[in-house]
């Protein structure tokens, strides 16, 4: 067995009695939606969130700083 399943093994242990501990439902108001979904289903949505807002802007603050090296190496002044 590879050291990277056995931590793959791991994690999804972890994933599981997390899962298994916050089943309950809960109820979510958001503006006039309502919905009754699990806790660990809640949780995961708005890590989800956050991960794919964190990339987006990552990406976005990429993008820009590598335009804006590229104009500067090219000795582009703004007039």
């Amino acid at each position: 067995m590879s050291a990277r399943f056995g931590i793959s093994v791991f994690f999804a242990c972890l994933a599981a009695v997390f899962i298994v501990q916050n089943a309950a439902a809960v109820d979510v108001h958001f503006l006039i939606w309502r919905a009754s979904l699990s806790l660990s289903l809640l949780i995961f949505f708005i890590v989800l969130f956050g991960f794919v807002i964190g990339w987006i802007s990552h990406s976005l603050l990429s993008y820009r700083k590598s335009n804006d090296d590229a104009s500067s190496s090219l000795g582009g002044s703004s007039l």
